[in-house]
């Protein structure tokens, strides 16, 4: 008896992000969590920038979607991130998901993932939302511990400046499960340094 292939699986298009950068992500998240709030922290090998959220895709589609994002990826030039700015959605006083968020980058990756939600707009799912780059440091389950949450993502100086340098955009499988989800990268397609 052979195992069912789906026809389908949940994709995403994100940034990377080196080592050196999710570790001292990490280190931010220690303060975080020591407020007691109820959140559900992201694990540091799954920190990323989501460009698009591409739900469940068909397999079928994955050649095509590919071909566009590389030619997205070919007229980019490499650009520097620097991750610098603690803040939550909705708001800091009713936080639901914990993020960081950029001094450095922010036009350059809200033009990045205009133009693939252009190019890739048949395969998307849901509805549009306004983009704002971030990365996800944890979800919010209750209110539990918020005013402390609040009052440390307020605080000055609570996120001190990562930087890199964003060279690539990388297709993701999400696998959903109950310990948490696990990213696989399915495909990397490099910017084009310039010279």
């Amino acid at each position: 008896m052979t195992a069912e292939v789906s026809p389908t699986l949940r994709a995403f298009i994100a940034v990377e992000l080196p080592d050196d950068v999710k570790r001292g992500l990490a280190r931010l998240q220690e303060p975080l969590w020591a407020t007691g709030a109820r959140v559900k922290w992201v694990a540091p090998e799954n920190f990323h920038i989501t460009l698009q959220f591409l739900g469940e895709t068909p397999n079928a589609r994955l050649d095509t979607i590919q071909d566009r994002i590389e030619g997205v990826c070919r007229s980019r030039e490499p650009f520097p991130v620097e991750l610098a700015r603690l803040g939550a959605f909705p708001n800091v006083y009713r936080p639901k998901t914990v993020w960081v968020g950029m001094e450095t980058g922010a036009d350059a990756l809200s033009d990045l993932a205009g133009e693939l939600a252009r190019r890739l707009d048949e395969e998307r799912s849901g509805k549009k939302e306004r983009f704002q780059p971030h990365v996800t440091l944890g979800h919010a389950r209750d209110a539990k511990g918020a005013p402390e949450l609040r009052d440390l993502l307020l605080a000055p100086g609570s996120a001190p400046p990562l930087r890199f340098i964003a060279e690539s955009v990388t297709l993701f499988h999400s696998d959903l499960r109950r310990e948490g989800p696990i990213y696989t990268p399915l495909a990397r397609f490099p910017f084009s340094p310039a010279g």
